[in-house]
């Protein structure tokens, strides 16, 4: 059993839980502790004097110390609305839901049972919507590994296309000194056949002490 007493009884049947609720916990809560002011407990009871005062901590506190508490109407219904406020120190949403559940086992004509009910829905779907949350949270780190993981290798790609570009740059001015060097030899090749040529069509040189006619 937890300190709020709550122990073996079930909860209601889901039909009931799927009652219409409000348009958020924290309106829902504010309206029903406006409603459920003014006190039902005797009193001078501890747990009612600090509720009516808004010392919401202190009445978590008692109520969670006082075993007498945990089976009354009033007190299980104002805990767990506490408990199922967001942005309070004692926000809970499992012992709120607990909570919520015992007062409708054990007081089915509860005057606060269309609140209950209300506030059974909403947190079924907080907690959808806190696991839907999660689960974007989770995709989202992962897109982002996915996206480091590209960065990097887009990176790396990128050193290479700068290493392939340098290497092309170098291969096309190999290219061009072996085009110009092609050209000089070629220019060499037709200057040595036109000598040839001129050498072809001069007579041959017999010499003056050659046989004349």
């Amino acid at each position: 059993m937890s300190d709020d007493g709550v122990g073996g009884a079930g909860p209601p049947g889901r039909a009931a839980r799927r009652h219409p609720a409000a348009a958020a916990v924290p309106l829902l809560a504010a309206a029903v502790l406006a409603a459920c002011a003014g006190g039902f407990l005797a009193s001078g009871n501890s747990f009612e004097r600090a509720f009516e005062s808004g010392d919401y901590e202190s009445a978590v506190a008692t109520f969670a110390r006082d075993s007498s508490l945990h089976t009354q109407e009033e007190p299980l219904f104002r805990v767990g609305l506490l408990r199922a406020t967001p942005n309070r120190p004692f926000y809970d949403q499992d012992r709120a839901r607990m909570l919520l559940n015992r007062l409708l086992s054990l007081h089915p004509d509860t005057r606060f049972r269309a609140y209950a009910e209300g506030l059974l829905s909403l947190l079924d779907r907080v907690e959808a919507t806190s696991s839907r949350v999660a689960a974007l949270r989770d995709e989202l780190e992962e897109t982002g590994a996915r996206t480091d993981s590209l960065r990097a290798a887009l990176l790396e790609t990128g050193v290479r296309v700068d290493s392939l570009e340098e290497e092309l740059a170098a291969a096309e001015g190999l290219e061009k000194k072996l085009e110009a060097a092609l050209s000089r030899a070629a220019q060499l090749e037709k200057q040595l056949e036109q000598l040839k040529q001129v050498h072809l069509q001069q007579p041959p040189d017999t010499g003056s002490g050659g046989l004349r006619r």
